[in-house]
């Protein structure tokens, strides 16, 4: 393909004519990052030619939460609600940033937050500032992948092979370019630490994997299979290749998970680790719950393989078996964890409260 847009065609005044227009992947990955900013964004004119990215960091993460909603139910653009359950790691990303949005009201983290920037402690303020990082840029990789398989499905892993040119220095010159690039927040940090949002082995695994659930017809025993490598797949993209170069690897965020590991004083100021599977921030159903250990290494990655032991001892390792309890919830309590993921969906226009909330106004300048 060219690498510039190219139109065809005979315009008249008759009703019903049209151009052709042919898009390169370059054009296509710039609209897939287009949808990504805007769900994030509000005060949109009519032409969208201005828009504000949401300040509140938790409204943020409660409109991606229900954007991973809406995916794995087949309510956003390009979906298809016959083919429900092939973007299947989507449900438990809905409920991993409700759980971010939920850690960011927190009191605990809000008066580090506030305690940071009143002493100009940039250690306190870090923890509260790289969730708001790894959530908005996790968003702005694992979403528009999601959102390019379902609209341009002749140009994934066929036809022009998209998948495999997605690269943020590429995108369209003028517009989405300088806001991915330049003008997103933690844009110079971020696409440095992630290799311009290039695919990698993980993800591209996962997506493969999403064709073959397709194929799948629902009542099929080993669709469930499929659909648990897929998790794992995007699970380890996500974690390996996204939040660890992003967040985990900072030494600055590094050294405060350590403290709160070690000292009483913060790990008492510090909430639990904890993964709720319902659309409010706690419940007292035990069995929609994951705890991390409390000995966990939170800032080592690990693998899924360290899900087998009974009391891991990193990220991966609770990940993992938080991702088999997500599973067999599903398996079993299909009904009910899809009523929770429609509640989740319906945030997707939530509010901005930039004066109540954790918010790009008072950011620390850690993550540069």
């Amino acid at each position: 393909m060219n690498d510039e847009v190219t139109a065809s065609g005979v315009t008249n005044a008759e009703p019903g004519t049209y151009v052709e227009v042919k898009a390169n992947c370059s054009v296509l990955w710039g609209a897939a990052h287009q949808f990504a900013y805007l769900r994030l964004s509000e005060n949109l004119k009519p032409n969208m030619t201005e828009v504000d990215l949401l300040d509140c960091y938790s409204t943020r993460a409660k409109r991606i939460a229900g954007t991973y909603a809406q995916f794995y139910l087949e309510k956003e653009q390009g979906c298809d609600e016959a083919k429900k359950g092939r973007f299947y790691w989507m449900a438990l990303g809905a409920f991993a940033s409700k759980t971010v949005a939920c850690l960011l009201d927190r009191c605990q983290i809000k008066r580090t937050f506030d305690m940071g920037r009143h002493v100009w402690d940039e250690e306190l303020v870090v923890i509260s500032e790289g969730l708001g990082l790894g959530n908005l840029w996790l968003f702005m990789d694992v979403s528009v992948w999601h959102w390019a398989y379902a609209n341009m499905p002749q140009h994934y892993f066929k036809g022009d092979n998209c998948e495999a040119q997605r690269d943020a220095q590429k995108l369209p010159k003028e517009g989405v370019f300088e806001t991915v690039t330049q003008n997103l927040e933690w844009a110079d940090y971020a696409l440095g630490k992630i290799n311009d949002l290039k695919p990698t082995s993980y993800i591209t695994e996962g997506m493969k994997l999403v064709e073959k659930i397709e194929e799948m017809d629902e009542g099929d025993k080993l669709r469930s299979n499929v659909q648990l490598k897929h998790l794992q797949a995007i699970a380890n993209h996500e974690q390996l290749s996204i939040l660890q170069k992003l967040i985990y690897d900072h030494p600055i965020f590094a050294k405060w998970i350590k403290k709160q590991r070690n000292n009483w004083f913060y790990n008492l100021m510090s909430p639990a680790y904890e993964l709720v599977f319902s659309a409010d921030c706690d419940t007292e159903d035990e069995s929609l719950k994951s705890k991390a250990p409390d000995d966990m290494k939170l800032e080592e990655a690990g693998t899924l393989e360290d899900a087998k032991d009974d009391h891991p001892k990193t990220r991966m390792g609770w990940i993992g078996k938080a991702a088999e309890q997500f599973h067999d919830l599903m398996q079993k309590r299909k009904d009910d964890m899809e009523r929770e993921l429609s509640t989740i969906s319906s945030w997707v226009n939530e509010p901005d409260f930039s004066d109540s909330c954790i918010s790009v106004s008072s950011v620390s300048g850690a993550f540069k």
